[in-house]
């Protein structure tokens, strides 16, 4: 799944970051493989404080990103 790059503090990114994870777990999903920078798995820890973020077996690559299995709390899918 490809997404936006960077959340930033800038409005339009992180309006586009916040749409990004809608999409993401929308119709119920509550696990995904996301290859997600530092600064973008902080920004999930943030909006889903009760989210579990577990790398996957995968290189961090050059670009510093990485997969990890997120999971969200069935509480958290109505945000």
């Amino acid at each position: 799944m490809e997404r936006m790059a960077g959340t930033g503090n800038n409005r339009p990114e992180r309006a586009a970051w916040e749409s990004f994870l809608e999409e993401a777990f929308a119709g119920g999903a509550r696990c995904r493989e996301l290859r997600l920078s530092e600064e973008e798995l902080a920004f999930v820890r943030e909006r889903y404080p009760g989210a579990r973020a577990e790398h996957a077996a995968s290189p961090v690559y050059a670009d510093g990103k990485a997969w990890y299995n997120v999971t969200l709390q069935s509480k958290e899918l109505s945000r």
